[in-house]
This record gives C-alpha cells, structure tokens and sequence, in this order.
C-alpha cells in the first residue's frame, strides 16, 4: 500500500473521563495538534472516541481532531424503542464522525453478532443526517492465536467476510477495520509486526474481494491492542497498517499526544 495514504490516530475513552477533566484535555489537545513541528513524517487524522455525552461539547471545541463515538443502536429483530441507546442520527446530530462497531467487550458482554454488527455499520452509512464512518472492530482470542498464526488469520477473515457481505458493495468503501486481537486488550502483549502485517494482508484480501478499489484506495486498516508510545513509531512501519486505535492510554493527554509524535517520526 502506498505511503501517501492517510494515517489515523484514535482513542477510545470507553467509560472513562481523563483525570484532568475532559476541558483540560480538549484544550491540551488542541495545542498539541497546533503544533505542527511536533510531526516529522505525517500530520494524522486523530480521533477521540469518548461517552456519548461529551460528544456534542467536544464537538464544539475540536480545532485540530475529530470526535466519534464508541457504538450506535440497531435493532435486527423490529422497530421498537429501547432505553439508553443512541441512533446514527442522533450520533450525527450530535457531531459524530466515526463510530466504532463490534468492539470485542460489546461482543463479548453483550452478544453482539456479526449481523447485528453489520446492521450497525449500514444504519451509520446511511444515516440521514450525515455519513459516520464505521470503525469495525475484529480479533481472534488467545485460544485461537495459540492454535497457530493462520488459524487466527482464517478466524478474523472469517469475521470481516460476514460483515461485508451483509452490506451493499458500494458502502464497503467507507469503512475501516481495525485489527484488536482480544488477548491483546489491556494486557501489555503485542503481536509480532509479522503477525499484524499478515493479519493485514489477510484483512485487505477480504477487501479486496468485496470492493472495486484497487488495493492503494482499500479501507484503511488499523491495529488496536495495548499500543502505547514505547510501540507506536514500530507499528507505523508495519506493511499494510494505516494507523492504531489506542484505548487506556488515550485517556492520558500527555500520553497520547506522545502516542501521536510516535507514530509519525
């Protein structure tokens, strides 16, 4: 893939509010995003991913990055009204760009299958007031992994294959996958730039195989998983990677803006 392609930093506040206050943060963001000489190879798109009820303030005082949100209702079975969810619509309204889907804690405590996912990636892109970009989340457990690297690689082919092909065609090329192997989460273990390279190449093949794109214009892909500033810069250098989605430490300003100098030296 070529090197001209945009980058993408995101963090994923999850539940949390950074210690210093969310203003705090959001101001210190800012300034670091304005200091452009702070990035040496590219100038990222960064992503803050916090609970939906910041999204509207942060939204309103992001110069320098974009916001999105951490999962959005679909309903499979009918139209019916649930309590505490929040539509593609309202995600929009307001000031949503992005929204990551089929996160494996969302999978994994509350059941959220691979139709359901995809229902959620279709509800964002045809959402009527403005196209959110769905942030799909796929990742083999520790189990599989351990079983050997191709049966973690047919595993998450397995995953993106279903969600794309419960999509319409023409709607493949506005989302992005990011590769967050479960054992990988929280824990401080990476895989080896071999493996998220392969894993890579496995993904896009799946791309490939439902979109018209050539392999330069496929969907960005990127690694989440433990990522902090000690791996960033050797994650940027890995075949097929387009950027990292970073949970815990994102929540730290300091950190993540160290994530973000990192990741383009």
């Amino acid at each position: 893939m070529s090197d001209l392609r945009e980058k993408f930093v995101v963090g994923n506040w999850k539940e949390k509010i950074p210690p210093g206050g969310f203003e705090y943060y959001v101001y210190k963001l800012n300034k670091f995003m304005q200091t452009r000489r702070s990035f040496s190879m590219c100038t990222p798109t960064v992503v803050i991913c916090p609970g939906d009820v910041f999204i509207d303030s942060m939204k309103r005082q992001a110069k320098c990055f974009q916001v999105g949100a951490q999962n959005v209702h679909a309903d499979l079975a009918a139209d019916r009204a649930y309590t505490g969810r929040s539509t593609a619509d309202a995600l929009a309204w307001a000031g949503a760009k992005f929204c990551i889907v089929g996160h494996s804690e969302c999978r994994r405590d509350f059941g959220e299958t691979e139709d359901l996912i995809a229902q959620k990636v279709i509800e964002l892109l045809r959402c009527s007031a403005d196209l959110i970009t769905p942030i799909i989340c796929v990742g083999e457990d520790d189990w599989v992994r351990e079983e050997s690297d191709e049966a973690a690689e047919l595993f998450v082919r397995g995953q993106v294959r279903h969600i794309l092909e419960s999509m319409p065609e023409k709607l493949v090329e506005w989302v992005m996958i990011a590769y967050e192997p479960i054992w990988a989460i929280g824990t401080g273990k990476v895989p080896t730039p071999e493996q998220i390279a392969s894993m890579a190449n496995a993904i896009g093949v799946e791309l490939f195989a439902h979109s018209d794109d050539s392999v330069d214009e496929l969907p960005p892909i990127l690694y989440g998983g433990s990522v902090n500033a000690g791996n960033a810069a050797e994650i940027a250098d890995i075949e097929g990677i387009d950027g990292v989605l970073v949970g815990g430490a994102s929540l730290d300003g300091k950190t993540f803006g160290q994530i973000i100098r990192e990741y383009c030296q």
